[in-house]
Formats: C-alpha cells, structure tokens, sequence
C-alpha cells in the first residue's frame, strides 16, 4: 500500500517541547478522553470530558496556565485527533480560537500506533 506525501498537515513553525502544549482527543459521541504533553509538568494528564468543545478549551487553558505557573512560556497549543464524527468542525473550531488542530484519518492514526507498539 502507498502513501502520498500529505504536506496539508506539516507546520512551518519548529517543534520547540519546552514551549509547546500538546494534547490528543479521542472523540465519541458521549465522551472525548482527552491525553496532554505539559511543559514544566511531570506527569501526563489524561482527563475525561462531556462531549463539549467549550470543556475542551477550558481544559487546555487550565493546562497552560499549569505550564506557566511551573515557569514556562507557552507558545503554541496544539491539538490532534482522528477526522470523523466530531472532527473537521471541531478543528475548525479551535483554530478560530488559535489552537493548532488537525485530524487525521482513522487509518493513518492506526498505521502510528502500530508503528510505535513495534519499537516498544
């Protein structure tokens, strides 16, 4: 199977971890469980929410605020899930409000996960 070279989803901006908020969602219809990468924090937040776009934002708030008080400047948010029911409007969504989102096709997510259950 052959993949194209997708560019839609690559950033002009460097990945800079210190200063970078990310954070993955799973998405169903009741609940969206919600993973993050915080600067500054040591542990990896995992946190399950109502299926709502506004928890969604006051979350990611929350864990940046979180990063600032442990002394680090955020500079990007970034968010990622997999396209689908709540996908493309949600991503439209954050952008709106200067979140980086994208979706991914389910078949792409799972080629990743396979990918990294290899290495461990």
């Amino acid at each position: 199977m052959s993949y194209r070279n997708d560019q839609s989803k690559k950033s002009s901006t460097a990945f800079d971890q210190a200063s970078t908020l990310v954070a993955v969602v799973e998405l169903s219809r009741n609940s969206w469980l919600v993973a993050g990468v915080v600067p500054g924090i040591n542990r990896h937040p995992l946190k399950k929410l109502a299926a709502d776009e506004n928890e969604l934002l006051a979350l990611l708030h929350r864990w940046q605020q979180q990063a600032v008080e442990a002394g680090r400047e955020i500079k990007r948010v970034v968010v990622a899930f997999e396209a689908g029911r709540d996908g493309f409007w949600l991503a439209r969504w954050l952008r709106a409000r200067g979140i980086e989102a994208s979706c991914y096709p389910r078949d792409e997510c799972c080629r990743v996960t396979r990918a990294s259950s290899r290495e461990d």
